[in-house]
């Protein structure tokens, strides 16, 4: 897959990065102990992300994992074989692979409904034994990436206290660096006073965190979970939370005008994808890929990238489209789309493609 964003009238960008969620991954080809048809391909459909990933040119300078890196939760026996499966699929990759962890990873956060094994001691040793850290910090060059474990709020757990000092550490210590932050759980789905719920962070700890991702340093905030692509703002940052590779969360399908499809939406391919970002010296501008539900088999040759050309060019095995929400320096004007005749013919001629817009908040599609 090659990817070039950079036109005559664009800004060059500084790096790139990509983020992905919710792979839940199986601990077999075949299925795991979901009872829905669609997860038993989560595997199948991570191997196709991992592998487009790798053949991206320009290379990203590293991938973020937001979570639920696998299905089986740590309590059993098949986590491991899970955890050993993912990391085959994304044995790829030649660019870093930073994850943090989801509630399938550790247990769900601590509320006494939860429908699973809530996080504790002994999950979060399991998970750190099989992936490192589960809360941590790496500067690249001006900028800073704070990857937090949004399940230890209001967990009681000593962890959640040393997090927070951490965190607040981080951005006290970040000295004119940019903060792009990455959690599983966001903050909230809705909106900032919402009750608490499956999805969100509850009360106290979710004021506490809005508090510190309003601080002026942080420019973005990535969270997983609800398996949809949902934004909005937190102070001045963009606040984005990503689709899955895996399946859609069929009890958020009433949200949209379409009728439903497989398996209640959750097995609805348009709204499968995960995130490629450009940085550049005054903002960022997040992609959101479409996959396309796509797969590649266990066994399958690694994918051939298509030939370079302008704009943001995808496989033409799943025609994917992509979607762009851009982020600069606000400006007096809005612009309107579609853009340029040229990326509309290369949309026509089947590889799929955007071109950034370029003041602040406006959507866009070839």
């Amino acid at each position: 897959m090659y990817v070039e964003t950079t036109h005559k009238d664009q800004r060059q960008a500084i790096m790139r990065f990509v983020v992905v969620a919710d792979t839940h991954v199986n601990e077999s080809e075949s299925g795991g102990s979901s009872p829905f048809i669609t997860n038993a391909s989560a595997n199948a459909r991570a191997r196709y992300v991992f592998n487009e990933i790798a053949a991206m040119q320009p290379a990203p300078a590293f991938v973020i994992h937001l979570g639920d890196i696998v299905h089986p939760v740590p309590s059993l026996p098949s986590f491991q074989q899970a955890v050993e499966h993912f990391k085959q699929i994304a044995a790829p990759l030649s660019m870093p692979l930073h994850v943090l962890p989801g509630n399938h990873d550790v247990g769900d956060k601590h509320i006494d409904w939860m429908p699973a094994d809530l996080i504790c001691d002994e999950y979060l040793a399991t998970y750190r034994d099989a992936f490192g850290a589960d809360y941590f910090a790496f500067d690249h060059g001006n900028l800073r990436f704070v990857l937090l474990n949004s399940v230890l709020f209001n967990s009681g757990l000593a962890d959640d206290q040393r997090q927070r000092d951490w965190f607040v550490a981080q951005l006290d210590s970040a000295d004119g660096k940019r903060v792009f932050v990455s959690m599983h759980y966001p903050p909230y789905i809705h909106t900032a006073d919402e009750r608490g719920n499956y999805d969100n962070i509850d009360q106290p700890a979710r004021a506490w965190l809005l508090e510190q991702l309003a601080r002026p340093e942080v420019e973005a905030i990535f969270a997983g979970h609800v398996h949809n692509f949902w934004y909005d703002r937190v102070g001045s940052a963009d606040m984005y939370l990503l689709p899955s590779t895996a399946f859609l969360r069929h009890d958020f399908s009433e949200f949209y005008r379409v009728t439903p499809k497989v398996e209640f939406a959750r097995g609805d391919p348009e709204r499968y994808g995960y995130f490629l970002v450009e940085v550049f010296d005054d903002g960022h501008v997040a992609y959101s890929i479409r996959t396309m539900g796509a797969q590649t088999a266990a066994d399958a040759a690694a994918p051939v990238p298509l030939p370079r050309g302008d704009g943001l060019i995808l496989t033409t095995a799943t025609r994917s489209a992509a979607w762009v929400l851009s982020y600069a320096i606000p400006g007096p004007k809005r612009c309107k789309l579609p853009q340029p005749a040229a990326c509309r013919n290369l949309a026509a001629s089947g590889r799929a493609t955007t071109i950034p817009c370029k003041h602040f908040g406006r959507w866009a599609r070839a």
